[in-house]
């Protein structure tokens, strides 16, 4: 009869250790999860009051045709849809975040740039492939040659900060006809994107590490 109280003792210790467990671990769980959802909403209100996205890669072609600039967004979308690994995406945001007025360009160094730019190029591949099937099946097409390359403006309090991959053909950036001069512009504030190509112009002649050609095939 002893031992038998003994192990129904030994039985109700161990059942409430184990609930005992249970509860604190749901406790946490839950905890973690508030805890969690609390700073997720804390960073975003942080970002929009701040403007500043870096999460965020824009994609888009700068026009510089009959003496006029346009701007178009060929897409956008969360850097994680283009970079898969964690610490290159960590990495690039800290460079994006050490951009300047002066320097809007990205300055990855020399060794990782070409990776950078690839992916983004392979994203942007999947949105021209109707001319590079033409040219597949022999038909008549026209080429023209741009340059891709990263850039974080920091231009204005009140404007959005972003990463924003630019496209330019490549004979503009060989040869920028507006280093003096500003072109037609769309809206005012675009002649800060002027200042962000005539920084990309210099920068094509001294790294060129930091731009990828892309052929796009019509």
């Amino acid at each position: 009869m002893l031992y038998a109280v003994e192990i129904n003792i030994n039985l109700n210790e161990t059942i409430g250790r184990v609930l005992v467990g249970v509860i604190l671990f749901g406790c946490t769980t839950v905890l973690s999860l508030l805890i969690g959802k609390w700073w997720g909403h804390y960073q975003a209100q942080k970002q929009l009051d701040a403007l500043h996205f870096f999460d965020i890669v824009n994609v888009g072609f700068n026009l510089l045709n009959d003496g006029s600039l346009r701007i178009r967004t060929i897409f956008e979308t969360n850097l994680d849809q283009i970079y898969r690994n964690k610490i290159q995406i960590e990495t690039l945001k800290k460079l994006a975040k050490k951009t300047t007025a002066d320097h809007p360009l990205i300055d990855i160094p020399a060794d990782d740039a070409w990776y950078y730019l690839n992916f983004l190029l392979n994203a942007l591949a999947e949105k021209f492939t109707e001319g590079n099937a033409r040219e597949a099946c022999g038909l008549p097409v026209t080429k023209t040659r741009f340059s891709l390359f990263l850039t974080c403006e920091k231009v204005g309090a009140d404007r959005l900060h972003k990463i924003r991959a630019m496209l330019v053909r490549q004979d503009l950036l060989e040869n920028f006809p507006y280093n003096d001069t500003l072109p037609a512009l769309e809206k005012e504030y675009h002649k800060d994107r002027i200042l962000t190509l005539r920084s990309a112009a210099k920068a094509y002649r001294t790294k060129p590490y930091l731009f990828l050609p892309f052929e796009i095939v019509l």
